[in-house]
Order: structure tokens, then sequence, then C-alpha cells
């Protein structure tokens, strides 16, 4: 076996790539310093290119896969938002219940926060103190590091990305259904779509191919803390692969789980001041002169990702990393791909 030195020599190679696609991603791979990739374009639920590189482990020696395991980490939010549209279709809940209602444990300073407020980033949730990646909560647990601490600002009155009121919406689904999300998704999102490879961060689920995640530092590759409580699973917490991400893209090009609820997710909402945000449920929209597009990115502890559907110009592009890079490297990479894309179709 290699050492892990020769290895890291060896993950951005001189030498000319296959084509043009092959030269952006590996340039941007030894720019940010990303071990591995994974990416794919859907055009109409059609896979029209899947390609890997480098190392999901760099200790081991072992080659990134379509099958490879990666934390998606925010890319999971739509999952979460859907289980919560799937529970008011079923008219087990609303989105203009008060959380409150639903969770009478909830400290009082959360009156007039709206399930809606946290689906569309506006209930002003922020970190609490005595929260924690390496503990287990409760959600009772969670919900009293909540207590004494007032909202940013009022329900609706602001967009601020909130991963704790995702993480709360997770804790409403298990409340509401009876079972906690991770279970829910996967009976109800993930085995109809064919989601086999995908799961909730769980040490005893990882299989022995997982991806590593890694931040580069000092002239090296560290590897980064995975740790993760299962009360904050709304926010993200998913892991999945290529793979399994190219079946999701399929299965909402067919309108799972249903033309109502991704129209609900993929209309933008409105402060209470009529001011719209680009945010709808689980997922970003915008429009600009080449189209309306839905995205959603992901950043956690070693790990990178990007999901954009195009909707105007019919095709999708996913990009997995386990690096992190420069801010917003996710983002550069897969628009990087789509202008390729574009380019080919000229």
């Amino acid at each position: 076996m290699k050492s892990p030195l020769l290895l890291t020599l060896a993950l951005f190679p001189l030498v000319a790539s296959a084509d043009g696609l092959d030269d952006l991603v590996r340039k941007q791979m030894e720019q940010e310093k990303i071990p591995g990739v994974a990416l794919a374009v859907v055009k109409g639920g059609v896979l029209a290119e899947q390609r890997v590189y480098g190392y999901s482990d760099i200790e081991s020696g072992r080659t990134v896969t379509p099958e490879t395991r990666f934390r998606i980490a925010s890319l999971s939010k739509q999952f979460c938002s859907l289980a919560i549209l799937i529970l008011e279709q079923e008219g087990r809940l609303k989105r203009s219940d008060f959380v409150t209602d639903l969770l009478p444990e909830a400290p009082p300073e959360w009156k007039g926060i709206q399930i809606h407020h946290l689906l569309a980033h506006q209930g002003g949730l922020e970190e609490p103190e005595g929260f924690s990646y390496s503990k287990e909560f409760s959600i009772l647990e969670w919900l009293g590091l909540f207590r004494g601490k007032k909202p940013a600002f009022a329900p609706g009155e602001r967009y601020d990305y909130s991963n704790f009121g995702y993480a709360t919406l997770g804790l409403i689904v298990e409340k509401v259904s009876g079972k906690p999300l991770r279970d829910f998704v996967k009976e109800r999102l993930f085995h109809p779509a064919g989601l086999t490879h995908s799961f909730y961060w769980d040490p005893a689920l990882l299989p022995p191919d997982h991806a590593k995640g890694y931040n580069w530092s000092d002239g090296k590759f560290v590897l980064q803390q995975q740790e993760r409580p299962r009360a904050f699973d709304g926010s993200g917490g998913i892991v999945s692969s290529l793979r399994d991400l190219i079946l999701w893209e399929k299965a909402l090009t067919n309108s799972f789980p249903s033309p109502a609820l991704l129209n609900l997710a993929w209309t933008p909402n409105f402060l209470r001041d009529g001011k719209p945000t680009q945010y709808g449920y689980g997922f970003f929209i915008r429009s600009d002169e080449k189209g309306k597009k839905i995205w959603h990115s992901g950043t956690t502890f070693g790990f990178t990702s990007r999901f954009t559907r195009y909707l105007d110009e019919g095709f999708t592009v996913i990009v997995l990393r386990n690096g992190v890079g420069e801010q917003g490297g996710s983002q550069k990479m897969e628009e990087a791909i789509a202008q390729w894309v574009r380019d080919q179709a000229r």
C-alpha cells in the first residue's frame, strides 16, 4: 500500500485529462485541496454524466466510487421539509400550527412561531448556549436549551438561515408521527425512491467504503470529527451516495412524493411585510437570465455538497466532496460543471 504522503502527492495529477470537464474538476480539486469528488449530470431524469475522482480514504488509498457514502449536510433539509409536508397532506398537522401547540414543553419565548416560519427560516432561532455536537439530547433537553432565550426577531420579520429551526422541525415530525425523523424519512422517502445507500449519521451504519472528511491544514490533510446528535437530524445529518442522489433526482423529475408537495417546497416565501425571499421549504429558488433553478448546498466537518436543478434548462448537477476547501467551493465547482454542460449543447 502506498504511504499517505505518496497518495497526497498523487491526488492532483499534472497529466492532461480526458476532456474539459475532467480538467476543470481536477484543477479545482488541486486549488482547494479536495481529496475526492463524485459528480453527476442528469437530463430529464436520464443520467448524462457520472464521474468520480480522487480518494474517499487517503490513509487506506481507497478511491471514490458512485456508491461511496458522503455526508451531504444541509442537502438533508429537503427531506425534513417534505416529511412535514407529507404530515400536513395527511391532516396530521398544518403549516400554520404554532410550535408551542405541537411541542407544549417549548419555551414561552417561542410564542407566535409557526411551522411555516421554521420551514422558511423565519423563526429567528439561533444557536443556544449548551449545544454540543458530541452530546445527545432528548426532546425535553433540546427545548430546554432555548428556555429564557428570545428569538433573534419576531416570527416572519426576517429571513435568517437556521439549522436550529430545522432541527426543531425534525422533533415535530417525531412528536406527530410517533417515530424519529430518520425512521419516517426512511419509510416514506428513501425506500419508495429506491435510496438504499442513504441513512442519517450513525457510526454503526457506516460501511467500510464510506468517505472520510478532511480539511487541508499546514500542508497536509487532517481528518475532521464526525460526531452529531440525533436531535439535530432535521438540519442535516444524512449520509448518501452519488448513486442514491441520482435516483432522488429521477424521483423528483417524476414528481415524487407528489406534484402538490413539490410545488409548495419550490415556491419562494414572503416576509410578513410582503418582501420576497429566495427560499421555499428545504430548497433555495432563484431565477436569472438562464431561467429558474432550485438548489441547496451542504457543508459540515470535512464535507461539501451541492444539488442544483436547472428547471428551464432541463438538467441537474450533483456534486459531493470530502473536503471543505474555500468558502463557496462546491458552488464554484457545480456552476463550472453547469457551464460545461451548456457549452457541450452548443
